[in-house]
């Protein structure tokens, strides 16, 4: 007879956490589809915020919640914040905005719990589009990430904390920033993200 070892039982949990995680986190990793590939060894010495008008309906909330997202999170990956004389303009807007409907992703988490897999039920999602420029309008660069709403417990600030995450991690990878510390240099590698929910 075999014998359970402590390994194949902490493995065993971990697949089980694992599994309950996707069903009530519901949270598939923020992707990024570039559209316009960044200009090579582009250097700025600070970056602006600009939000753009969006084409899709975003609450006033949202809206903030997401500024105050990205900001933060250029701010830690480049080591300073948005001034208002920034060489690098990072323009944004929202392109996809769909809250989703929270009972019908609590009813599909329960199915699947049960058994009956009803996969994306209810989810929702935002789309983030990014221009990045010179102060003159010179585009630099052009991406479109997006932020999930899955799962029981998905909500809208998870997502746009996703997609602010995502911004801040490309940008700290395609434009150097020598003034802005050793958190804002640029590794000696590229990250390029592609892909969209979509796919």
């Amino acid at each position: 007879m075999m014998r359970t070892t402590g390994t194949t039982k902490l493995m065993s949990f971990s697949c089980a956490l694992g599994a309950a995680a996707a069903l009530f986190g519901g949270c598939a990793p923020s992707r990024t589809f570039v559209l316009q590939q960044p200009t090579p060894n582009t250097v700025h010495s600070g970056f602006t915020l600009k939000q753009l008008e969006s084409p899709v309906k975003v609450d006033e909330s949202s809206q903030k919640e997401f500024e105050s997202k990205l900001t933060a999170k250029l701010k830690e990956k480049l080591g300073i914040g948005p001034t208002d004389r920034g060489d690098l303009v990072v323009q944004y807007k929202f392109a996809l905005f769909d809250q989703g409907t929270s009972a019908a992703r609590i009813g599909s988490t329960i199915t699947n719990v049960v058994g009956s897999p009803l996969y994306g039920l209810g989810d929702g999602a935002v789309g983030i589009d990014v221009l990045y420029t010179r102060p003159d309008g010179t585009a630099l660069g052009h991406i479109v990430t997006d932020g999930s709403i899955a799962g029981a417990f998905g909500n809208t600030g998870s997502a746009l904390d996703e997609a602010a995450g995502s911004i801040a991690t490309y940008t700290k990878a395609n434009f150097q920033c020598p003034a802005c510390g050793t958190l804002g240099i640029q590794s000696p590698e590229r990250t390029d993200l592609k892909g969209l929910r979509s796919e």
